[in-house]
């Protein structure tokens, strides 16, 4: 993800919320990122999610 948005908007607060599990906030806080950009890392989080 760092990679790919770790200059976007609101990527602190994405990748923190991201690793404390509250997916509706971090849904929130990458809504405003290019579609491509964002689809990427939904799909990298959902897997990541899954694997928990």
């Amino acid at each position: 993800m760092y990679a790919l948005a770790g200059d976007a908007p609101g990527f602190k607060e994405a990748s923190r919320a991201l690793f404390a599990g509250k997916q509706p906030a971090f849904l929130a806080c990458v809504q405003e990122w290019p579609a491509d950009v964002r689809e990427h890392v939904l799909q990298l989080a959902q897997r990541g999610m899954v694997r928990a």
